[in-house]
């Protein structure tokens, strides 16, 4: 029996997940239309705790890093990349890390920023004890002026997960959201939102997205557009707007 407590709001007593899809190698989600016409994705950027491996001793919410030096660099050149493509909204999970890495393209955009939790990390109790604490609501509207007040969210995560259950909950956020929001989105977030969100756009199993995508670096990008009818993947870990120390092997 799992017994697991609300963390502010954004993660949920888990239930049992089914035993198909990532298991069996079968896609889960095939969109036959989707308003969006372009998403473009990202990871946050290189993160503080794996550069100084003392951070957590002091820290308030040891699971919640923020960015690195290097990663503000790498989310001021990421904004600087896609400031000409046509961005209409931007999406970010509730991580302080994403947020970091999502505020400069919001700001010079100046579009708000979605915070979505289906988008968070993967809640996988190897890596987590019990569920993380992150930022409060009004904490991060306070830090993050641009976060958007009204967003409802697509999905809210469970404690824990193994990886089928985060594809699947990853999936349904990214194809949710491509379904309600017209023009070119962004999608910030960890590895795992850039696995299950192509997971469920492309309708490929995990074992073809794996030999197609490979490590996700920080700040790298995806862009997937919509042909008749299907979403077609063409950028592909793009880095090239970033400097020499794109890093990011580790996948979350």
């Amino acid at each position: 029996m799992l017994v697991l407590v609300l963390v502010i709001g954004f993660f949920e007593p888990s239930q049992q997940p089914s035993q198909s899809s990532a298991v069996s190698g079968q896609p889960l989600f095939r969109l036959p239309w989707s308003m969006a016409d372009v998403i473009w994705l990202t990871r946050h950027g290189s993160r503080q705790d794996f550069v100084d491996a003392d951070w957590h001793k002091t820290a308030e919410r040891p699971h919640d890093p923020p960015l690195s030096a290097e990663g503000l660099v790498q989310a001021e050149q990421l904004a600087w990349r896609l400031e000409p493509e046509g961005i209409t909204a931007v999406f970010s999970s509730p991580f302080l890390r994403c947020l970091q890495t999502a505020a400069p393209v919001a700001n010079r955009l100046r579009l708000p920023i979605r915070v979505e939790p289906g988008f968070s990390e993967w809640l996988n109790p190897d890596w987590f004890p019990a569920p993380p604490q992150i930022l409060p609501r009004e904490a991060m509207v306070e830090h993050f002026p641009v976060v958007a007040r009204d967003y409802s969210p697509q999905v809210h995560p469970t404690y824990p997960e193994d990886g089928e259950t985060v594809l699947r909950r990853t999936a349904e956020a990214a194809t949710g959201i491509a379904q309600a929001y017209p023009g070119t989105v962004l999608y910030v977030g960890h590895g795992a939102t850039v696995y299950g969100s192509l997971y469920g756009l492309l309708g490929q199993s995990f074992a073809e997205l794996e030999r197609t995508l490979g490590a996700i670096h920080y700040c790298c990008l995806f862009r997937v557009e919509r042909r008749n009818g299907a979403w077609v993947l063409g950028l592909c870990g793009d880095t090239s707007h970033l400097g020499e120390g794109k890093g990011g092997e580790r996948f979350h």
